[in-house]
Parts: structure tokens; C-alpha cells; sequence
């Protein structure tokens, strides 16, 4: 519940979003560019691709670190350039993950107060994504990678927030920051998607993933598997969602699950999401 300090800084925060005014990040360069050359040119070539990925060094030792990891690779050859990982990854592949290693560079606290807000939402984030990247095995018409992305946008919008608290001098309490995040970040996360060109599919994941009774008769989509994911990160974390009954929520069943959940612990899943976090942490420090 919102106290008269959130109700006022939520009302100016939506204030300056709605008059274009509130400072919200931009997608850097190499991945807005790899985006826009596949998205012209649905034909463009890996060598094409890769020539935009080599001039960012960081991107490039990233891509290739992923494409050997046993997340993506049998581990019976080892890629040593840039074209190499584009051509076994495909280039929808490729420009989702540098998309991922992208948007975890916007993870970055402007001022030391607020450096430990960021590094709670990258990390649950990170876990997040990792989980939606194995939930997706239960829905064979999602795709993976587009899954795992969803789970790293779906609480972007919390990071302009932050950065008007830092920029304002804002020094709130850790539940009123919280509050505040949790009310207003979904419209800004729609928003930031929506300028950078990102799909409905995805802009609709930041919007409504604490929907959780939506469209329950629906095909499962990513917004459904965000949802599942997102509440298992909850899990023994003393969130206020924690102990929501998933039974009752329609995510879990539009993707199949038992009543009981028991797919949940199945082996091959929880190797699945343990491969993808750590293959999403190969470009931390």
C-alpha cells in the first residue's frame, strides 16, 4: 500500500513520463544496430552480422564465450571468431543474445545509495530469465530465447525510477522504494520497449506479468511464462507473493503443468535453468 511520500513521487514520476520528460534508457548501439540490420534485412548475412558485433569488443568476447558453452555448444568444436558463433547460432539467436548482454549493461546505479536496489533486480533478473528459458520446454510454440528475453525485460521499467530517486535526492526507505517500484514500473517498462521497437509479445510482458489471473483460456505466451517463473524466484524470498496458490493462477496450467507441479522438479528442467544462469553470468565480472 502507497503512502502519501510514494503516492506523490508515483504521481510525479507518471507525470514526467507521460510528458516525455522522465530520463528512460537507451538500447546501446551494437545491439539497436544488429536489431535494425536483421529486422530490414530478415536475409542478412552472418558475415554482415558479425561485421556490426566485431566492432564492440565486450559484445564479441561475450557471443563468443556463449556459443562454447554448453548451453549452445556439443563441446566438440571450439569457435574462435565472431562469424563462426553467428553461423551455429543463426542470426535470430545471435541478435537475442546480444540484445540480453545489452540490456544487462543498463543495469548500472547512478549514485551509491541505490546500488544495492540495482544489484537485487539484476540478480533476480538474471534468475529470472534463466528460469523462463527452461519454463519455455513445456510450451513448444515459444521459443527459448525469446523466452529468456522476456525475463530480462520484465522489470526494466524499475531502472528509470531509481535514477529519478538518485537524480532528486530522493533517500527513501528500502519497503517505500519498493512500493513505489512495484506500483509504477509496469507502465514504464511498456514504455521503454515500445521505443525501442521490441515486439508486442515482449512490450506486453513488462506491462502485465503481475497480472496474475490473466487471460485464462488463452494460448500460453511469454507474458504466461514470465508469470511462472517470475513467482518461483519468489519463492523463500519473503516476497508478498511468495505464497500465492499457483494452482489458481493460469500461467501454470496454459503451459501444462499437473495440479501438483511435480514437472517442476523434473531433472532435465532444473539442469536446464541451472545451464542458462550460468551462461547469462559469463559476461559478469
Amino acid at each position: 500500500m502507497l503512502h502519501t511520500v510514494e503516492m506523490d513521487l508515483a504521481d510525479l514520476i507518471t507525470h514526467e513520463l507521460e510528458n516525455n520528460s522522465l530520463d528512460l534508457p537507451t538500447l546501446p548501439i551494437t545491439a539497436k544496430k544488429v536489431r535494425e540490420a536483421l529486422n530490414s534485412s530478415p536475409d542478412i548475412s552472418a558475415s554482415e552480422i558479425a561485421e556490426i558485433i566485431t566492432t564492440d569488443p565486450a559484445i564479441s568476447i561475450y557471443l563468443l564465450k556463449v556459443a562454447n558453452s554448453a548451453l549452445y555448444s556439443s563441446g566438440k568444436r571450439t569457435f574462435s571468431c565472431v562469424k563462426q558463433a553467428v553461423n551455429i547460432l543463426g542470426n535470430a539467436r545471435t541478435v537475442r543474445l546480444v540484445t540480453a548482454y545489452a540490456i544487462k549493461q543498463v543495469f548500472t546505479s547512478p549514485s551509491p545509495f541505490y546500488t544495492d536496489f540495482f544489484n537485487d533486480i539484476l540478480r533476480h533478473t538474471l534468475a529470472v530469465a534463466a528460469i523462463c528459458r527452461g519454463m519455455a520446454l513445456f510450451s513448444p510454440n515459444l521459443d527459448p530465447d525469446k523466452a529468456m528475453l522476456a525475463g530480462l525485460v520484465h522489470q526494466i521499467g524499475k531502472l528509470p525510477v531509481l535514477k529519478y530517486l538518485s537524480d532528486t535526492n530522493q533517500q527513501l526507505s528500502k519497503a517505500q522504494v519498493d512500493d513505489l517500484l512495484t506500483k509504477i514500473h509496469p507502465l514504464i517498462g511498456q514504455r521503454i520497449l515500445k521505443r525501442w521497437n521490441f515486439p508486442d509479445a515482449l512490450i506486453k510482458v513488462a506491462a502485465e506479468y503481475l497480472n496474475f489471473k490473466r487471460n485464462p483460456h488463452a494460448e500460453a505466451d511469454y507474458t504466461d511464462i514470465v508469470i511462472t517463473a517470475y513467482l518461483q524466484e519468489c519463492v523463500n524470498s519473503s516476497h508478498p507473493h511468495e505464497n500465492l496458490d499457483w494452482s489458481e493462477i493460469p500461467a501454470f496450467t496454459k503451459l501444462g503443468l499437473s495440479p501438483e507441479l511435480s514437472e517442476l522438479n523434473d531433472a532435465d528442467l532444473i539442469n536446464e535453468i541451472e545451464t542458462a544462469h550460468a551462461t547469462f553470468m559469463l559476461g559478469e565480472k
